[in-house]
């Protein structure tokens, strides 16, 4: 029986994004968050892929500045969004601005959100 999907990695994420010619991507910590978003975004009658946006599972918020250094406006270029657990907010804004994404270390919840990125509350399976 085979395991969940393993997250990609940078080098991974930048091969999707350009092959399926994506302008945007959203940044997810793992594997179902990804099913989850992808299903949501069927269910209201939406093809993210035909319309240019990858879903990217990071492995966990602790990979976001790597994922943002490749895909967001450093790297590849893409407008960058992404969902985190809530307990992993502060990091996620930290890693942000060092990936030159919002204003980094002091930045806020609101700018976070202003940027993309949101924290959802961790529910108990």
């Amino acid at each position: 029986m085979a395991g969940p999907r393993p997250p990609l990695g940078p080098e991974a994420a930048l091969d999707l994004a350009r092959a399926s010619e994506a302008w945007a991507a959203t940044l997810v910590e793992g594997w179902s968050d990804q099913a989850a978003l992808e299903a949501l975004a069927r269910r209201r009658g939406r093809d993210l892929g035909s319309e240019g946006v990858v879903v990217v599972p990071i492995g966990g918020a602790s990979n976001v500045q790597r994922f943002a250094e490749a895909l967001g406006p450093h790297g590849l270029g893409l407008r960058l969004a992404g969902l985190c657990d809530i307990a992993e907010l502060r990091q996620v804004r930290r890693d942000l601005g060092r990936a030159g994404i919002g204003e980094g270390p002091a930045s806020g919840a609101d700018t976070a959100a202003q940027h993309g990125f949101f924290a959802v509350p961790k529910v108990i399976e």
